[in-house]
């Protein structure tokens, strides 16, 4: 009968299905696909090391003492030091490092003696080392290259001979080599190239 044969099945239960879903996304999580396991193993990986800073900014050095404005510009990173552009009213504006503290921000090199001014501009780092353009009363207005030391810091070339000056402008880096506009006074304005050496 059929009510035996029902009855024959109560009291029995079904064992239940056990399920390692670890992580599931759709479609796996659907009734039709509940047979289904995915699994997605999680691993740690160490951060970087990192320091906050305090927040708070603060005067590095006062480079032309008082109201008056030392004007720094193009500042720009070599090796972990920042060199900049900055007039102090006794050098005039000439190129200056700092390593992050006031005894180690200074002067690198007055290339114009005395109050005049070098004026270093378009400050750029080539694998380490510091090109920029300045002027001096012998050369004009060249290329030029430091270390971060007076002896270090040296003119290039003299792409335009004397006094006159190549104007070297829109320094671009290009693996280890330096590229610039300037005028030989020969040749009119060209495209240049420098590995650092003359």
């Amino acid at each position: 009968m059929k009510t035996a044969a029902s009855g024959s099945h109560k009291g029995q239960e079904r064992p239940a299905k056990r399920l390692s879903l670890t992580r599931c996304s759709p479609p796996l999580c659907t009734p039709r696909h509940s047979h289904l396991t995915y699994r997605r193993r999680l691993t740690l990986e160490l951060l970087e090391d990192r320091r906050l800073l305090d927040g708070t900014p603060f005067l590095l050095k006062d480079v032309l003492a008082g109201l008056a404005s030392s004007s720094p510009q193009f500042p720009v990173e070599v090796n972990g030091a920042v060199f900049f552009a900055a007039d102090d009213g006794t050098h005039g504006m000439e190129l200056w490092t700092s390593s992050g503290s006031a005894p180690t921000t200074a002067i690198v090199k007055d290339l114009l003696p005395g109050d005049g001014s070098s004026y270093p501009s378009s400050l750029t780092n080539v694998e380490g080392q510091l090109y920029f353009v300045a002027e001096d009363d012998e050369h004009g207005q060249e290329l030029w290259r430091s270390d971060g030391t007076s002896l270090g810091t040296n003119l290039v070339a003299d792409i335009a001979p004397g006094p006159e000056s190549s104007a070297p402008d829109f320094l671009t880096v290009a693996g280890s080599l330096l590229y610039f506009v300037a005028d030989d006074g020969v040749n009119g304005s060209g495209l240049w190239k420098s590995d650092g050496t003359a």
